[in-house]
């Protein structure tokens, strides 16, 4: 399984020049929902059947967008290499740490990252601790989710993702929904993925909402 290591700028270069692309993150939560495991990740969201399937056929069908993955696996080797083995057609993978990384490296890449998404349409994705951000990040919008289970709201939250990328030109749509975001990504592709970016950010804002939940974050280099 070979993991492309695309830097932060080969992204933002990618959006200064208004070239659309997705990005969907696949971590430990996604993987284990993939093999079938019960109970729920590391926030609550729960591994249902339903999202299982889904995620495996984000991978089956190999859509023309980035698919990120973790290069390390740690204990959880054989999981992921089984889920590949099994399910998965991608035959490209990119390195998901690129937008945590831009937060823990020294010289602050993480504010070329912000003042990216401010120049264009931003709109978050994720729960209501996000409108703290609104100082930090000029959203053009916010389509609130649930905190804990957002999967049972995918259909509306596409709805109202399909709603903006009619309303707003090349929108960026900044997903923090866990699971859900790569269910999201994959569905709405065919449908709206020339004309806007969907990208899987996931935890990468929480530090700066005052809550710090991963590991990872000790290490940002911000306020």
């Amino acid at each position: 399984m070979k993991i492309n290591n695309l830097d932060l700028d080969f992204y933002l270069s990618k959006m200064r020049k208004n070239k659309t692309f997705s990005f969907s993150r696949w971590g430990d939560g996604e993987w284990l929902c993939v093999s079938g495991k019960t109970g729920a990740n590391c926030d609550g969201h729960e591994y249902f059947p339903e999202l299982s399937f889904a995620l495996r056929k984000c991978l089956s069908r190999d859509l023309p967008y980035f698919k990120a993955a973790f290069p390390k696996f740690q204990g959880r080797k054989n999981l992921v290499f089984n889920c590949i083995k099994n399910y998965s057609n991608v035959k490209e993978w990119v390195d998901a740490k690129v937008w945590m990384n831009s937060f823990l490296e020294p010289n602050k890449p993480y504010l070329k990252l912000i003042n990216q998404l401010n120049s264009m349409n931003f709109i978050m994705v994720s729960d209501s601790s996000k409108y703290s951000l609104k100082n930090t990040l000029d959203m053009k919008g916010f389509i609130e989710i649930p905190p804990v289970n957002c999967f049972l709201n995918k259909d509306r939250i596409k709805d109202m993702i399909i709603e903006h990328s009619k309303k707003h030109e090349l929108p960026v749509f900044g997903l923090s929904a866990s699971m859900t975001s790569n269910a999201i990504i994959d569905e709405l592709y065919s449908e709206i993925g020339e004309d806007c970016w969907m990208i899987d950010f996931g935890s990468i804002w929480d530090p700066l909402c005052g809550n710090r939940s991963r590991v990872y974050h000790k290490g940002y280099n911000v306020k």
